[in-house]
């Protein structure tokens, strides 16, 4: 199976919204369902029942989304006939005098646990919701700090690239460069739960960076590499 099959990239330009609406999606789940498929996922790492921002609808220039609890999102997966919810991500890449930093994604983590993926990653929350509209630059931000350990004041530029559809898991990924500033050293923070490792790759390697790692990299990552970093 070719990424084709798995993922779909498209360019996004500096204006591109995200636009947020009621739920549309009303699922009638057994009783007790929903507590007890969250009760089995905290087993394997504490989790929060807060709110993420799941898509509705993708144009070329805009998303529009809507908001459900993380429970019912997890509950939904595990019925077939439930599976409306398409969640929104943010992920991002980050360079540094042409090198592009990496991850390797936590044993504990919910979700692609092992793999290895550029950084910053993670789902969009309430935290991004600015009245009617999702501010995915400061989720981005979020997730970059607090997986790194960097500041933004470490950051010269944030540019929208991309809107990665996993096909599988119907994920959309809205994906930013980050392009630090230059001028000093740069050390990232791995003592956190989200990855094990970091280690920056220079961007003239990456090619032969994949070919050595295809089987450990997240696809989304991958689809991100196949649209802006082999040029």
């Amino acid at each position: 199976m070719s990424l084709d099959d798995l993922y779909s990239a498209q360019q996004i330009s500096p204006q591109f919204r995200v636009t947020l609406e009621e739920n549309p999606h009303k699922i009638d789940f057994p009783e007790g369902f929903v507590d007890e498929v969250f009760r089995k996922a905290c087993e394997k790492k504490p989790l929060f029942n807060g709110t993420l921002v799941c898509v509705k609808s993708f144009a070329p220039h805009t998303i529009t989304t809507y908001t459900v609890s993380f429970k019912e999102f997890l509950a939904s997966y595990q019925l077939s006939y439930a599976r409306v919810h398409r969640a929104l991500a943010v992920s991002g890449w980050i360079i540094h005098r042409d090198n592009i930093l990496f991850g390797i994604r936590s044993e504990k983590v919910l979700f692609s646990p092992s793999k290895l993926e550029l950084v910053p990653s993670g789902g969009v929350d309430e935290s991004a919701i600015e009245g009617n509209l999702i501010n995915f630059e400061y989720a981005l931000i979020n997730e970059f700090e607090q997986e790194t350990g960097l500041l933004l004041d470490d950051v010269e530029a944030i540019r929208p690239e991309l809107v990665v559809l996993s096909k599988e898991k119907q994920i959309y990924d809205i994906c930013l460069s980050i392009t630090l500033k230059d001028n000093h050293d740069i050390y990232c923070d791995s003592s956190n739960d989200e990855y094990s490792e970091f280690f920056w790759v220079p961007k003239n390697q990456i090619k032969a960076f994949v070919k050595d790692n295809i089987r450990k990299l997240h696809p989304t990552t991958l689809a991100i590499i196949e649209a802006k970093l082999l040029s």
